[in-house]
């Protein structure tokens, strides 16, 4: 059984428009860069992100990234040797991605663990129930929200 056309996608895209404000859309644009860092990097070399909001230049070695809508990204790694994760709403992102040289040479680099799915990767039905899932989300938030707004 083969693929059908993505026919239905365009009206779900037109009834439920992507909202490029929410933490999602920064975390899948800030893994596209991390990727295509990370594709340059040799066998001795990691991911390391520069923190320059402490007061002091701070290089965290990342591990894994997670987000929460609508605006938290979360970066879980090591800061000189120790567990750290680091909370940081969207509006305040400003970090430089860097080359760290790996700490245990025995072991292999690590690199930072997430795929994103691809229209290759999913069936039409796959990419429907995420996109609706995701609206369902953002409807629920943005509920939530004007509830707050109306208390206050």
């Amino acid at each position: 059984m083969g693929k059908k056309k993505k026919d239905n996608l365009p009206v779900l895209a037109e009834e439920y428009p992507r909202d490029y404000n929410m933490a999602d859309w920064k975390y899948e644009k800030i893994i596209e860069q991390i990727k295509e860092f990370e594709s340059f990097l040799d066998d001795d070399h990691e991911i390391g992100l520069k923190l320059a909001s402490f007061g002091s230049s701070v290089i965290m070695s990342v591990t894994d990234i997670g987000y929460q809508n609508p605006d938290i990204l979360y970066f879980y790694g090591f800061v000189d040797g120790k567990e750290a994760q680091l909370i940081q709403h969207i509006s305040q992102l400003n970090f430089l991605i860097t080359s760290i040289e790996k700490e245990d040479k025995e072991k292999p680099a690590r690199r930072i663990g997430f795929a994103l799915p691809t229209l290759q990767d999913e069936s039409d039905e796959e990419l429907e129930e995420r996109l609706r899932k995701r609206l369902e989300k953002e409807l629920e938030i943005e509920k939530e929200n004007k509830k707050t707004e109306k208390k206050d």
